[in-house]
This record gives structure tokens, C-alpha cells and sequence, in this order.
């Protein structure tokens, strides 16, 4: 008799069916009703959603997908798409993968509908986010417990992953390789920046300056201190010289205070001090978006160049890139032990 199959559900934020107003409203209502997307009473939420941000950012935002949008779909679907099906292969028959998307579709209760379909009872739960923040990884787990589907089976959540080897090593191949070829001068790391507020709910999390370079910062776990430890790891494995790199966070929604500095202050202060080819990269993402194709890549680019820079590359995500699927395989394969330890 054979093993029965482990399921695996690869889980990103999701993006809309199409580059469109309606499409892209309605992903972005989705998204931004989540209470721990936007930390607000429902009331409140509903209005600054329904009637403040969809109706002006909606046009905004497909305009700048459909300068980004494949023949195929999203950049992001098109490309958390072959990652799945390259680690299927990687993996073999003894597990079955499924896209889920926090929002948007394939959905999570669509993974889980098809898993359950095939008499699956044990499942690996990835939030491929790096880092941890309650917007990302614990939303698309509370996502999880509340389905059905779910409540049968036997879980593991894998966990945060900006320390591991298989992360670091392939990314920082990939920067070295692009860093090399581009021959640029100053390497910026770029992560999607979070609310203070939100942030700050974990306790001892920005009580001061230094306290993300605390020992022990990252084991809270403190978004802001896991992205700091992401850029010096990979700052150490590719032996970058300190004042050749620096941390930003990019992607801020808002009057409210976020995780700073912004990157679009940090390339124009790069290059009013001389920087003149740089290199963009965003560890906080796995797979390339419309925060990185359209946000870095072309509207950041226009800004660095508009302040006197003469050569901005952007270095992709890892997205389908061999070797992160072989290390993504391996950290698979070490979570099948712990499957006992959860349940949704």
C-alpha cells in the first residue's frame, strides 16, 4: 500500500484577475477589509475603504498593472504559478501542490477544496513571506483556520524564513550575479514597509533606536528587526563593504507613520550624494509584483535617474529560479516532521 499523500498549499497575497478598474477594486476591497491589513474598527474600515481609497486608488493602481501585465496574467499569478509546478516536480508524487492566495484567486479554501478532493489529511501551510508581520503571514493563517477543510486535516505552518540558508543563499547568488553584470556601484535593499503602529504591537518593538539590533530582536518576532538581519546576512555572504548598501521600505499607503526611510527619499538622497549606478533589490518578496515591476522598476528608476543618477537596475525575484526551488523542496521535506505539532 502506498504512503498517502502530504498536501502543500504555496500561499502569496494574491492579485486581481485582471488589470482593470472593477477587477482591481474589488482585489483591493478584499484586501483592504482585512483587520490585520487595515488595524481599524469595521466601521471606520469600511468607510476609508469603500469610499476613500477603491474609488481613487482602483484607477491608479490598474493603470500601473497593466504597464507590468503578461500575456499570461499577472505577474505575480504567472510566476507563483511555475514556482508551484516546478516544486511539484522537485518534489515528486509523495505530495500534491496547490497555489492559494490570501486574496483573490486561487483562494485558500480553493487549495484546500482541491487537496480534500483527493483524500489529503495532511497539510504544509507556506506564507512565502520571508519575514513575519501580522498583515502578511498570520493573516493568511487566520485565513486558513477559518475554512472548513482546514479543521480536518493535520497542519503544519512552515515558518519565517529570512534566516534560512536555502533563502539566503539563493538570493544572494542572484544579487551577486545581476550586482556584478549591471557593474553598479551601491546596492539597495528595499522591503515592503508596515504601519509603526502595527509593528510597535509587539512587545518591546520600537521602544528605541537600536532595539532591532538587539540579540534576540528577531525572535519576538519584530518584522522591522527580521528585515535588518535579511540585508546583513546577505551583506556578509556576498562580502559587500560597509557603506556600499542600506536598508528602505517602500510600498506605504497613507498619512500614517511607516517603517522607514521611505525608498523613494533613500534613492534621492543617493544620488544627490554621488551614487550614480545603483542596484535595486526586495528580499521581502519571493515572486515579482506590481511592487517591484511597476514600484521599483519603473516609477523609483524614473526618480533616481530625475535626481541625477545615470543607471538603475533593478534585480528581480527569486521567483522560479532553480536553485531556490531545489532549497524550497529540501525546506519542505524538513517540515514533514513536524506535522504532528499543529492543528488549525
Amino acid at each position: 500500500m502506498s504512503p498517502q499523500k502530504i498536501g502543500v498549499i504555496i500561499n502569496n497575497i494574491g492579485t486581481p484577475r485582471e488589470p482593470h478598474f472593477f477587477a482591481v477594486g474589488s482585489y483591493l476591497r478584499e484586501f483592504l477589509m482585512d483587520p490585520k491589513v487595515l488595524s481599524l474598527p469595521f466601521i471606520l474600515r469600511a468607510i476609508l475603504v469603500y469610499l476613500i481609497i477603491v474609488p481613487f486608488r482602483a484607477r491608479r493602481s490598474s493603470a500601473k498593472y497593466r504597464k507590468i501585465w503578461k500575456a499570461e496574467g499577472s505577474p505575480l499569478a504567472v510566476y507563483s504559478r511555475l514556482f508551484a509546478d516546478h516544486l511539484q516536480v522537485e518534489l515528486g508524487d509523495q505530495f500534491c501542490v496547490e497555489l492559494g492566495m490570501s486574496y483573490g484567486s486561487p483562494s485558500i479554501a480553493e487549495a484546500l477544496a482541491n487537496l480534500s478532493a483527493r483524500n489529503i489529511s495532511r497539510l504544509i501551510f507556506w506564507p512565502m513571506f520571508p519575514q513575519w508581520s501580522e498583515a502578511t503571514t498570520e493573516s493568511a493563517c487566520s485565513a486558513l483556520r477559518g475554512h472548513h477543510d482546514a479543521a480536518t486535516m493535520r497542519i503544519q505552518v512552515a515558518p519565517a524564513f529570512h534566516h534560512e540558508n536555502f533563502f539566503l543563499l539563493s538570493l544572494s547568488a542572484m544579487i551577486q550575479s545581476e550586482y556584478q553584470q549591471s557593474k553598479s556601484e551601491y546596492l539597495l535593499f528595499s522591503y515592503h514597509s508596515l504601519p509603526v503602529s502595527q509593528v510597535a504591537k509587539q512587545t518591546g518593538c520600537l521602544t528605541t533606536s537600536d532595539c532591532c539590533d538587539q540579540v534576540g530582536a528577531c525572535e519576538k518576532p519584530c518584522y522591522r528587526a527580521q528585515c535588518l538581519q535579511t540585508t546583513n546576512q546577505l551583506a556578509r555572504t556576498m562580502n559587500l563593504p560597509v557603506g556600499s548598501y542600506s536598508t528602505s521600505f517602500q510600498s506605504r499607503l497613507g498619512r500614517r507613520a511607516w517603517l522607514g526611510p521611505a525608498t523613494v527619499t533613500e534613492v534621492e538622497r543617493l544620488a544627490r550624494q554621488g551614487v550614480r549606478r545603483l542596484a535595486v533589490v526586495s528580499p521581502s518578496f519571493v515572486a515579482d509584483c506590481l511592487e517591484t515591476l511597476e514600484e521599483l522598476a519603473i516609477e523609483t528608476k524614473a526618480r533616481f535617474l530625475a535626481c541625477g543618477g545615470e543607471q538603475f537596475h533593478y534585480i528581480p525575484c527569486l521567483n522560479d529560479d532553480p536553485v531556490w526551488v531545489a532549497g524550497c523542496a529540501s525546506y519542505v521535506r524538513r517540515q514533514v516532521a513536524s506535522l504532528d505539532t499543529y492543528r488549525a
